[in-house]
C-alpha cells in the first residue's frame, strides 16, 4: 500500500549585506507544520502566499493571506503554520525593527511506500507496552499509526491491507467487519478500535469526533464501491458501533 505524506516548503527573498550589522528582510529559522488529517485524506494540494509582519522579537504580530490556494482548508492550514514560525529580525545600524515578509506555503503530496507488515508490528508493539502498563501518550501513538491507514489517500487504499487490520484489531472490533473483509477496506474500524480498546482515554472524545467526519465523507465511497444493500449494512453497522 502506499500513504501520502506532505512536503511543505517555504520559500524566503532575503536581501543581505556584508556589514553585519545590517539584515534587511527577516530569515525564517524554524516552524511547526500544521496539516489537518481531512486535508491529507482528499489528498488536497497547493501554495498560499501569507504576509508575516514580523516582530522584534522575532515573532509573527500579524498574519495575512496575501495570495489564497482557493482551497480554504489548505489557507487556514498556512494562517496555522505561520503562527509558528520564528524568524531573525530585521537589523538596521544594529537596531531591531519590525518588517513584514511574505513567505509562499506550498502543501505538495507525494506517494510513498509504505511497508504495512512493519506498520503492524509497530502497532502490535505499542499494543503490548500498553497492556504491561497504561500510558495516555501511547494511546496518542497508537491513533497516529491507525491514522497511517485511515487517512492515506483513498486511491492507494487495498482490500489486501484488511488482512493486517484484522491483525491489529480487538477481537470485539474484528466481529464488526465481519462479512465484508472481503468486501471492502476496512480502515475506518480502526477509529473504533481505539474506542473500544481505551474508552475513557482523554483522545477518545477526539477519536470519536474524527470518526463522525470521516464517515460523512466516506459513506459516498462506500456507496459508489458496492451495491446499495452492503453498503447500508455497513453503515448502519458503523453507526451502531459508536452509539
Amino acid at each position: 500500500m502506499k500513504r501520502s505524506s506532505l512536503f511543505i516548503a517555504l520559500f524566503l527573498s532575503v536581501c543581505s549585506c556584508t556589514y553585519r550589522k545590517a539584515l534587511y528582510a527577516p530569515v525564517l529559522l524554524e516552524y511547526n507544520l500544521f496539516y489537518p488529517d481531512e486535508a491529507r485524506h482528499k489528498g488536497l494540494e497547493g501554495i498560499v502566499l501569507v504576509n508575516v509582519l514580523v516582530g522584534e522579537n522575532g515573532r509573527p504580530q500579524n498574519i495575512k493571506i496575501a495570495k489564497t490556494s482557493s482551497i480554504e482548508l489548505l489557507d487556514s492550514a498556512a494562517i496555522q503554520t505561520a503562527k509558528t514560525f520564528v524568524f531573525s529580525p530585521v537589523m538596521v545600524g544594529g537596531e531591531v525593527k519590525k518588517s513584514w515578509v511574505i513567505v509562499p506555503v506550498e502543501f505538495k503530496f507525494r506517494i510513498v511506500e509504505i511497508n504495512v507488515y512493519s506498520w503492524l508490528k509497530e502497532v502490535k508493539r505499542i499494543q503490548g507496552e500498553m497492556n504491561r502498563a497504561y500510558q495516555e501518550e501511547k494511546v496518542k501513538g497508537l491513533y497516529n499509526l491507525y491514522k497511517e491507514l485511515i487517512y492515506s489517500p483513498r486511491s492507494t487504499i487495498s482490500i489486501n491491507n484488511n488482512y493486517y487490520i484484522k491483525q491489529a484489531v480487538l477481537k470485539e472490533t474484528e466481529k464488526l467487519w465481519e462479512g465484508f473483509w472481503l468486501v471492502y477496506p476496512a480502515s475506518i474500524i480502526l477509529f473504533i478500535d481505539i474506542i473500544n480498546r481505551y474508552p475513557d482515554s482523554f483522545i477518545s472524545f477526539e477519536v470519536w469526533q474524527d470518526f463522525r467526519e470521516f464517515l460523512k465523507e466516506d459513506t459516498i465511497k462506500i456507496r459508489n464501491n458496492v451495491s446499495s444493500e452492503v453498503a447500508d449494512s455497513i453503515i448502519n453497522r458503523l453507526l451502531e458501533a459508536v452509539n
